[in-house]
């Protein structure tokens, strides 16, 4: 047995004569000398046997309702509550992260401002300093969401199709 296993597919299309060209006659050789996927055939002449033993009835015709309704109640083995944990500590780092980011980058601002060189006061010198720190925070993070918005938008695309596929 020099030639590696055929695929479930290809053994499938064995079974039911589908095999087709040298791929098929290599297969067929394959089966003949391999006991493994020997006994896959004999597995799918068992199971096609018994599936043509069954009388033709038509099934119920609430039967995909009843199990949508079973797997629905079944819904995930996961702690529900537990879901929102992770999402809720990254989002206070990073409230965190970004209020500190002000804060450092608005008192060097507030030093390095024209309204350094002015008299004022103390808290709006600061204040000023915070609010040009703000709107850079968040202009530069506006431009990073709209810059990351389609690969997550088609990320999300991605997992509802899968989930849709199940």
């Amino acid at each position: 047995m020099t030639s590696p296993h055929p695929s479930p597919g290809e053994l499938v299309d064995l079974h039911f004569g589908e095999s087709r060209g040298t791929r098929g006659s290599t297969v067929a050789r394959h089966a003949s000398e391999c006991a493994r996927c020997r006994a896959a055939l004999a597995d799918m002449e068992w199971l096609e046997g018994s599936l043509t033993s069954l009388p033709e009835e038509a099934p119920p015709p609430d039967g995909l309702d009843r199990v949508l309704a079973r797997v629905a109640a079944a819904g995930p083995t996961r702690d529900r509550n537990a879901r929102w944990v992770a999402p809720l500590a990254a989002t206070v780092a990073g409230v965190g992260a970004g209020a500190g980011a002000i804060y450092a980058t608005g008192s060097w601002l507030a030093g390095a401002s024209p309204a350094a060189a002015t008299p004022l006061l103390e808290s709006v010198r600061a204040a000023s300093g915070m609010g040009m720190a703000a709107l850079a925070f968040f202009g530069i993070g506006s431009f990073v969401t709209l810059a990351l918005a389609p690969a997550l938008l088609m990320e999300a695309q991605a997992r509802r199709r899968a989930v849709a596929g199940r």
